[in-house]
C-alpha cells in the first residue's frame, strides 16, 4: 500500500512537469508569433518567476507599456523586472528616469546586462548623442546580431555622417535569408534604391511592410524623374494603397503624385489623382493643399468657375492667414478668366484690408503700383510724351525685376519714336542677345532692318524668331524671311520658306498672301507652270479676298503670256484671261488700265499689230488721261504701262516715218505726272531735231 502511494505521487509529479513544460512551449511560441493574449494565459499556467517574466515580455512585445508597468512586481528586485521597467519608461519618453534606474542597477546577468547597455545607447541616440551611443556599444563589446540591431547600428552611423557604413548594414539585412519583413522593408526604404525596392517587394509577405516599400519605390521614382517614372510611381503608390491605405505617408504620396502630374502639364491626370485620393481618404476634403491643387488643375483645363469654388474651399480649410490670402489671390485669377474683373478687384481689396501682413497683400500692392505706372507710361506714349513714358517704364523695372525685359523693350520703342534709331537698335540688340532672348525685340529688329534694306540680317532675325519654341505666329516671321530672301534675289529660299508656311496646320490667316509671294518668286525663276499651280490655289481658296483672287488671276495670265514664247497657244489663253479680268468687279481703274496694256501687248505677240496699236492708244493712253481728268489717282504700275504704251506707239509711228504722230503721242507723256515725262521730252527733242515732216 505504501509503495503504491509513492508510485502515485511520482506519476502526479511527472504529469505536473509535463503540463508546465507544455505551457512554457505554448507561451514562447505565442510570443514568437505575436499572439500576446495566448502567451499571457500560457505564462500564467507556467507560474512562478518564469511565468511572470514571460507575461511582462508579452506586454513589451505588444507595446502595451502602461499594462507592463502595472503588472511588474512591486519590489523590483529581479534584474528582468528592472530592465523591463526601464524599457517601458524609455518608450513613454521618460529618458531621465530611465537613465537613473539603469545607473542605480548593476546587472549581473549577461543577457540583461547586454539589453540594458543597448537601451542606454538608445537613450543617448534619442537625445542626439550618436557618438556617445556608439561608444557605449563599443565599450560593452556589443555587435549587431539581428535585424533590429543592424538597423540601430545603421541609424547611428547615418547620424554621425558615415552613410557608407550605414548602407553596409542595410545591405547585410537584404543579403540575409533570415531577415524579417520589417528588417527588409526598413532597409529598402532607407536605401531609396529603385532596383532594391523592386527586388524586396517579392520577398516580403507582410502587407504593411510591403506597402511601405511600395511607397519608398514610388518616392524614388518621383525623385529620379526619368521618362515614364511618374506613371510607374503612380502604379506603385496605388498598389501600396490597395494593400494598406493607412500606411504612413500613403496619403501624402498620392497628393505628391497629383502635384507632379500638374507640373508635368497633365492637369487632367492631376485632377483624376486628387479625386481618387479623396475617395480613399475622405478627410482630405478638409485639406488646403488638395483643394488648392484641384483649383489649379481646373483653371488649367479652362474650368474657371469650378476652380473658383475649389479655391474658396481651400480658403475655408485653413486658419493660416498666408494660405488664406493665397487662396483668395487664386480666386481672383479665376474670376478674371471668367470675366468677373470687378469681383476680382473686390478680392484684391479684401486681401490688402484683411491680410495686410501677408505676401499676397504685398503682391497685390506691388501689382497695383505696377499697373498704375504702366497705365501712366502707356498714356504718355500715346500722347507722344516719350521721355515721360520712358521714366515710367524704368520705374516699373525697378519695382519688379521680372518685368525688366518687357520694360526695356518699351523704352526702346520710346527711343525709336523720338527718332533715336541707333539707341533703339542698341537696346533691341541687347534684348535679342540676352540669355533668354526677347521674341518681340527679335521681330522688331527684323522689320527694322528690312525697312533699311539690310535684307541679309533681317532674314536672320526673322528665322531666329520662327525657331523660338511656342512663340506667337512663327509663320508671320517666316513670311517676312521669305520677303527678305526675295528682296535680295534668293528666290529659291523664298519659295522654300513659303512651302514651310503653307504646310502648317491650321493654315495661317495670310495664306493667300504667302502663295502670291511664292508665285512672284517662281516667276523670277522662270518656273511659270509651278507659279500657275500656286496661283490657282489662291483663286480656289474660299478665304481669299476678291482683290487677292483678282491679283492671282492677273498673275496667272502673265504666266500664260510668259509661256507663249514656246507655245503661241498660251498667248491666246492669256488674251482670254486678260479679257475676263477687265470685267472683274475687284478690278479698279488702275488695274483695268494695266490689263488693257497687257491685252494690247498680247495682240502684238499674236501678230495683230494694228489692233494692238489701236488698243494702246484708246484703252491705255486716252483712258489714263480720262481718269486723271476725272481726278482719279493712278498706281505706279498704271503710270508705267501708260508710259510704255506711249513709247511703243512712238516707236511704231517713227519707224513708219510719221514723226508728227510720234511727237504728239510723246507729248501725252511729257505733259503728265509720270516718272517717264522727262524721258519723253528728250525723245521729242530728238525727233524734232530730225525734222517732224
Amino acid at each position: 500500500m505504501k509503495r503504491a502511494l509513492v508510485l502515485l505521487g511520482v506519476l502526479c509529479l511527472t504529469a505536473s512537469l509535463i503540463a508546465d513544460t507544455n505551457a512554457l512551449f505554448i507561451a514562447k511560441s505565442a510570443l514568437r508569433d505575436g499572439l500576446w493574449g495566448l502567451a499571457r494565459r500560457a505564462a500564467k499556467d507556467v507560474g512562478g518567476q518564469q511565468g511572470a517574466e514571460l507575461t511582462i515580455e508579452s506586454y513589451a512585445r505588444e507595446g502595451a507599456w502602461d499594462d507592463l508597468i502595472i503588472n511588474l512586481p512591486l519590489d523590483l528586485k529581479s534584474e528582468w523586472a528592472i530592465y523591463y521597467r526601464a524599457l517601458a519608461l524609455f518608450m513613454k519618453g521618460e529618458n531621465e528616469a530611465t537613465i537613473q534606474l539603469l545607473s542605480e542597477t548593476k546587472f549581473t546577468s549577461p543577457h540583461y546586462k547586454r539589453l540594458s547597455s543597448i537601451l542606454y545607447a538608445r537613450i543617448l541616440f534619442a537625445k542626439g548623442e550618436a557618438q556617445l551611443a556608439r561608444a557605449k556599444l563599443s565599450e560593452e563589446g556589443i555587435a549587431p546580431d539581428d535585424d533590429q540591431m543592424r538597423l540601430f547600428f545603421a541609424d547611428i552611423h547615418e547620424a554621425i555622417g558615415e552613410k557608407a557604413v550605414a548602407q553596409s548594414f542595410w545591405r547585410q539585412i537584404l543579403a540575409s535569408t533570415n531577415s524579417t519583413d520589417i528588417g527588409l522593408a526598413t532597409a529598402a526604404v532607407k536605401l531609396k534604391d529603385i532596383q532594391v525596392c523592386e527586388n524586396v517587394i517579392g520577398r516580403i509577405k507582410s502587407s504593411p511592410a510591403k506597402a511601405a516599400v511600395l511607397l519608398a519605390l514610388s518616392k524614388a521614382l518621383l525623385e529620379r524623374g526619368a521618362e515614364g517614372d511618374l506613371q510607374s510611381a503612380k502604379v506603385a503608390a496605388k498598389k501600396s494603397i490597395s494593400r494598406h491605405p493607412d500606411a504612413p505617408g500613403a496619403k501624402e504620396m498620392m497628393v505628391m503624385i497629383a502635384e507632379k502630374e500638374f507640373h508635368s502639364s497633365d492637369a487632367a491626370g492631376a485632377l483624376k489623382t486628387y479625386d481618387e485620393a479623396l475617395v480613399v481618404w475622405p478627410d482630405l476634403s478638409r485639406d488646403y493643399t488638395v483643394h488648392s491643387g484641384r483649383g489649379w488643375a481646373l483653371l488649367s483645363l479652362g474650368r474657371a468657375q469650378e476652380a473658383d469654388e475649389e479655391f474658396q474651399k481651400a480658403f475655408n480649410c485653413t486658419t493660416n492667414n498666408n494660405l488664406k490670402s493665397q487662396s483668395l489671390l487664386k480666386r481672383a485669377e479665376s474670376l478674371i478668366v471668367i470675366g468677373k474683373r470687378r469681383d476680382a478687384e473686390v478680392i484684391y481689396e479684401t486681401i490688402v484690408k484683411d491680410f495686410p501682413e501677408t505676401s499676397a497683400a504685398q503682391e497685390v500692392q506691388v501689382a497695383v503700383k505696377i499697373k498704375r505706372l504702366l497705365e501712366s507710361g502707356d498714356k504718355f506714349f500715346k500722347e507722344f510724351r516719350f521721355e515721360e513714358a520712358e521714366k515710367m517704364y524704368l520705374e516699373v523695372a525697378s519695382v519688379d525685376a521680372t518685368l525688366a525685359t518687357s520694360m526695356k523693350y518699351r523704352r526702346a520703342l520710346c527711343f525709336y519714336a523720338r527718332g533715336l534709331d541707333a539707341e533703339a537698335e542698341k537696346l533691341m540688340r541687347e534684348l535679342a542677345a540676352a540669355e533668354k532672348p526677347s521674341p518681340l525685340a527679335i521681330m522688331w529688329l527684323g522689320k527694322y532692318l528690312y525697312n533699311r534694306r539690310n535684307l541679309d540680317e533681317a532674314a536672320k532675325f526673322f528665322t531666329m524668331y520662327a525657331s523660338i519654341p511656342n512663340v506667337n505666329n512663327p509663320e508671320e516671321a517666316l513670311l517676312w524671311a521669305s520677303r527678305s530672301s526675295f528682296g535680295r534675289g534668293d528666290y529659291e529660299t523664298s519659295v522654300k520658306l513659303i512651302t514651310k508656311i503653307v504646310s502648317q496646320e491650321p493654315a495661317p490667316s495670310f495664306l493667300s498672301t504667302a502663295y502670291l509671294l511664292q508665285a512672284d518668286a517662281l516667276f523670277e525663276l522662270a518656273r511659270f507652270a509651278e507659279a500657275i499651280l500656286v496661283l490657282e490655289r489662291v483663286i480656289s481658296y474660299d478665304k481669299s479676298t476678291p482683290e487677292e483672287k483678282t491679283k492671282a488671276e492677273l498673275k496667272k495670265a502673265d504666266a500664260l503670256f510668259a509661256m507663249g514664247a514656246d507655245n503661241p497657244e498660251r498667248y491666246r489663253s492669256a488674251l482670254e484671261a486678260y479679257g475676263a479680268l477687265k470685267k472683274a468687279e475687284a478690278a479698279d481703274p488702275s488695274m483695268k488700265l494695266v490689263v488693257s496694256y497687257k491685252i494690247a501687248r498680247t495682240l502684238d505677240k499674236l501678230g495683230r499689230h494694228e489692233e494692238a496699236i489701236e488698243r494702246y492708244y484708246t484703252e491705255v493712253l486716252l483712258e489714263y488721261r480720262r481718269n486723271r481728268a476725272d481726278g482719279l489717282k493712278m498706281t505706279g504700275e498704271a503710270q508705267a504701262v501708260f508710259s510704255r504704251a506711249a513709247f511703243r506707239l512712238a516707236d511704231e509711228y517713227e519707224s513708219r516715218g510719221k514723226n508728227y504722230q510720234a511727237v504728239h503721242i510723246l507729248e501725252l507723256v511729257s505733259g503728265s505726272d509720270v516718272p517717264a515725262s522727262s524721258e519723253a521730252k528728250k525723245r521729242i527733242e530728238y525727233i524734232n531735231a530730225k525734222g517732224v515732216f
